[in-house]
């Protein structure tokens, strides 16, 4: 069972010499372990800096990472939630296709089903020249090729956006497709 630890937001400064950032000025934020106290009630702590004061390994850190302030009216992304059921059935239905667009559309709704713990990765197989992984669907036993597409990350974004579009454009724009602010939690 895993935990969530909730990790305070950025100050938009730096920690330490206390300039505030700019839009779109690149810093490095890093997690700490600190005593636990009202305010780090799990002990651990945020601590933001700009890129000339960042003090790289001299101080013990549990990670780190690089970040950018973003414009302040900048408006949240909308991403596109598709209902599990949903794209469960059109995997399966382009089960057997030949068409590559097709081959491409089963491989990234297959990837989001494995993301989604939907489908269960068993292993893989070769056949010829051609990688497939082993998949089945959670709580059954038969297993699906899904023939691995070797895509680039930008060709999954554009079919994940299609994919979007299309069970949008399918269903009307019922509540198998909807769009919700990027950042929120979505139910599985």
């Amino acid at each position: 069972m895993t935990q969530d630890y909730p990790i305070e937001s950025g100050r938009r400064m730096c920690k330490h010499c206390g300039r505030e950032f700019q839009p779109q000025e690149e810093f490095i934020s890093a997690l700490y372990e600190v005593q636990p106290s009202p305010e780090h009630p799990h002990g651990l702590s945020r601590l933001d800096f700009c890129m000339d004061h960042w003090p790289g390994e001299r101080i013990e850190r549990l990670a780190f990472w690089r970040t950018r302030l973003p414009e302040p009216e900048q408006p949240k992304k909308k991403r596109i939630v598709i209902d599990d059921d949903r794209l469960l059935e059109v995997f399966f239905r382009l089960a057997g296709t030949d068409d590559e667009s097709r081959l491409d559309f089963r491989y990234v709704i297959g990837l989001m089903l494995i993301r989604k713990r939907r489908l269960k990765m068993e292993g893989t197989r070769r056949r010829g020249n051609r990688s497939y992984m082993l998949v089945r669907k959670s709580r059954t036993r038969e297993v699906h090729e899904l023939m691995d597409r070797r895509l680039s990350d930008e060709a999954v974004i554009a079919v994940s956006q299609e994919i979007g579009t299309l069970l949008d454009l399918i269903d009307g724009g019922s509540e198998a497709a909807r769009e919700e602010p990027s950042g929120g939690e979505q139910a599985s």
